[in-house]
């Protein structure tokens, strides 16, 4: 069986089991325990001098991963990846900031990751890329010479051509995806975007099935939604219903009905509407006032980027502001849990 090199913007300490995890790690631990494999790429630390890759084993897999200087960090990760492409690739503009020594030094990061991986790699290793921080990589892989088969998955949608024309760094990094033989996303509609935009700047020619020729070469792309371990958060539940702090809830709440998000404090989440929806709701029927309360668990992220300090303000503003309206001597309508 080929060995399977995952390559993702941060690798997750295998020592950390049951820390609190993005999404992308979430979706990749159980896989990689079972499967086994490398798993390449930043491992959270900064230094003022970075050195060569450090590796890890622990179980089937293999731990490796680079650091980066602070300024790496600041613009690769804070600035291009996540101030230009993630509010470009979610279609929000209104977000996005762009410098053009950001998106250099996100090249750059992409070249260094190359060059420290590229050692590692076999003939027959399956390389599986994920994400928007890594969108570079493919192509940096091929011009180091890597003919083993390489996939890139986008866990976040794809905008349209006209959205993506207002970034022009963004038609390269197009073009870079097609070096993958597999480009996958979470949706067809995200299919249709990329394939419109690879046909109008990245010279590919569409074809049946999915399949896009790219001169002499074919890019197959699919649709390949995250699921999650349903059986596995079945029993987290379970064991969390029977828990001391969700029976504090319960008693709390008395017969109240319960609204409950849980989020990560992005901009993408709607916090703002949705808190927006639930001061309507308590404007528009007072019989509901002492019949509902809204918990609101918002985990704190990206404490570096300016969009996501901004919206914790607004959050915590607009959460004061409901409370302020409507509570009462015995009923507090808002619970907002930000940490």
């Amino acid at each position: 069986m080929n060995r399977l090199v995952v390559v993702s913007n941060r690798v997750p300490a295998p020592v950390a089991a049951g820390a609190q995890a993005g999404g992308l790690a979430v979706a990749l631990e159980a896989l990689m325990e079972r499967r086994g494999g490398v798993w390449f790429g930043w491992s959270g630390e900064i230094t003022a001098s970075p050195g060569p890759a450090k590796t890890l084993d622990s179980g089937r897999v293999r731990y490796a991963t680079i650091d980066l200087t602070q300024d790496e960090h600041d613009r690769y990760y804070n600035e291009f990846s996540n101030s230009t492409l993630w509010p470009l690739l979610h279609s929000m503009p209104e977000l996005m900031t762009f410098d053009r020594r950001n998106a250099q030094v996100y090249r750059q990061v992409n070249e260094r990751m190359a060059e420290a991986l590229h050692p590692m790699l076999r003939a027959d290793d399956l390389i599986w890329i994920h994400d928007y921080h890594l969108m570079a990589l493919p192509a940096v892989l091929r011009a180091r010479g890597v003919r083993a088969p390489i996939g890139f998955f986008l866990h976040i949608p794809f905008p349209s051509a006209d959205m993506l024309a207002s970034v022009p760094e963004a038609g390269a990094l197009v073009r870079d995806l097609l070096a993958a033989d597999l480009i996958g996303f979470q949706t067809a509609n995200d299919v249709e975007n990329f394939t419109e935009v690879a046909c109008r700047i990245g010279d590919a020619l569409r074809m049946p099935g999915g399949w896009l020729n790219v001169g002499a070469r074919r890019v197959r792309l699919g649709v390949f939604p995250v699921e999650i371990e349903a059986q596995e958060f079945a029993a987290i539940a379970e064991d969390a219903w029977r828990a001391a702090p969700t029976e504090r809830l319960r008693r709390s709440l008395s017969t109240q009905r319960l609204i409950l998000g849980v989020d990560r404090m992005d901009p993408t989440k709607g916090l703002i509407q949705r808190l927006a929806g639930y001061r309507r709701l308590l404007e528009t029927r007072p019989d509901w006032h002492r019949r509902v309360t809204f918990l609101q668990i918002a985990a704190e992220s990206r404490k570096d980027v300016v969009a996501y300090r901004d919206l914790r303000t607004s959050v915590e503003q607009e959460a004061g502001s409901i409370n302020s309206a409507f509570s009462e001597a015995d009923w507090t309508p808002l619970r907002l849990v930000a940490r």
